[in-house]
């Protein structure tokens, strides 16, 4: 039983990114795992906007309003 819990870290867009309103960006994570890391959720002001199944991990999100993204990912094993 993996009783381990992957990790992940937001590698783009930074901490406090400034991203124009109207356009899209990319999202960026790394994700590791004991086990393996069966696919990464990516999520803008909490609701979730695509999923990534192989490393290295993104997603294009489009930005409606700005200036500062909410992005964050949370990975599955």
């Amino acid at each position: 039983v993996d009783t381990t819990l992957p990790n992940v870290t937001l590698t783009s867009p930074s901490n406090g990114a400034k991203i124009r309103r109207y356009t899209y960006f990319t999202a960026t994570a790394n994700a590791t795992d004991n086990v393996g890391v069966k696919k990464v959720n990516f999520y803008y002001k909490g609701s979730l906007k695509c999923t990534d199944l192989v490393a290295p991990f993104s997603c294009r999100i489009y930005m409606p309003s700005g200036p500062n993204p909410a992005v964050t990912a949370r990975a599955f094993d």
